[in-house]
């Protein structure tokens, strides 16, 4: 591990009860995310950290990587970020392999990074250069990212963790949209998007299937609607069709704090289980190629529980992201109890 390159970061507090400790590593946890400074990914990264692991996250902006590299500024963990446009094959595998050399390792990969066809409004690219474009940044970007890893995954029995889309997803039930996936509102502003994800879901299905494989566990997340950056642009310039029915998720409740989908994606990374609503416990084994949709049950648990901590004076990091719902709701109390 090349220590020079790591921002150290403050500590986190340690898994009280219903907290799934992470096991899985014999180490401290190795973690690669791409897409790591802001929203889910960025969520995730924050939960790793807090639980004194390693991570390597990239993105494209500099100015959001700087950002999130100022926010951790001493403590035991260790974070390097990097620029990195995963739409740029050479730059990708470049990025991965001296990654897999910093950490000296690795034990997961979560697939985060995506862009959208609605970001792409207002630049001069025709359809067909803006189909191209996400085609390079959400396909070709994560099947490199995956070979890249796949000899380290192969070493430590390591992760790859996809993060999907409830799109087209027949098992979606508690995620599912107010939105018709195949309407032209749908279509113009996340069209190519759920293509693109659509096909890395069946890579990773004949990935599985390959015996080369063997050993790396494989599962992807639906993580519903949630509270992000890229959501909030959605109903600021999507068409009137869909901004309404984003609106509408808000306004009835089903906007997830990504904190909270964040520290269920962590967890169930490390643990390899999901959350059994029945005993209030993540101990439900997670199959090999299997899609978890992240339950209102879950997401209720680990919103419970921050509230829980808060209230007793003992508060857990939930990101520094100011637009986090529980950040917003919470943030009175705290500064009544001078927490």
């Amino acid at each position: 591990m090349n220590p020079e390159k790591f921002n150290m970061i403050a500590p986190g507090i340690l898994p009280e009860e219903h907290e799934v400790p992470i096991t899985n590593f014999e180490r401290e946890g190795r973690i690669l995310i791409t897409g790591g400074t802001e929203g889910i990914g960025r969520a995730i990264a924050d939960e790793f950290l807090r639980r004194h692991n390693a991570v390597v996250i990239c993105a494209r902006n500099q100015e959001k990587l700087d950002s999130t590299k100022r926010d951790y500024v001493y403590g035991n963990s260790r974070l390097i970020a990097e620029k990195v446009d995963i739409g740029d094959r050479n730059m990708t595998k470049t990025f991965v392999q001296g990654a897999i050399e910093d950490l000296g390792g690795l034990d997961a990969v979560i697939l985060n990074a995506a862009t959208f066809d609605f970001k792409y409004k207002s630049s001069d690219l025709s359809e067909d250069e803006i189909r191209k474009e996400m085609f390079k940044v959400n396909e070709v970007g994560n099947v490199v990212v995956i070979r890249e890893v796949r000899r380290e995954l192969k070493e430590t029995n390591g992760a790859i963790v996809f993060i999907t889309t409830r799109f087209g997803v027949p098992q979606a039930k508690e995620t599912v949209s107010v939105i018709d996936s195949e309407s032209a509102s749908a279509q113009e502003d996340i069209g190519n998007y759920i293509k693109n994800k659509k096909r890395i879901h069946e890579y990773l299905k004949d990935f599985i299937m390959d015996i080369k494989n063997e050993g790396i566990f494989v599962f992807s997340v639906i993580p519903g609607t949630v509270d992000t950056p890229a959501n909030r642009e959605m109903i600021a310039v999507g068409t009137p069709e869909i901004s309404a029915s984003k609106l509408k998720e808000r306004e009835e409740g089903r906007e997830r704090d990504s904190a909270l989908v964040g520290r269920i994606i962590a967890k169930m990374t490390a643990s390899r289980k999901k959350f059994n609503p029945e005993g209030q416990h993540y101990n439900l084994d997670i199959e090999n190629g299997e899609v978890v949709e992240i339950s209102n049950a879950v997401v209720e648990f680990e919103k419970n529980q921050t509230k829980r901590h808060i209230l007793v004076g003992d508060v857990p990091y939930v990101g520094p992201d100011e637009g986090s719902l529980i950040a917003r709701k919470w943030s009175h109390i705290l500064e009544q109890m001078k927490l």
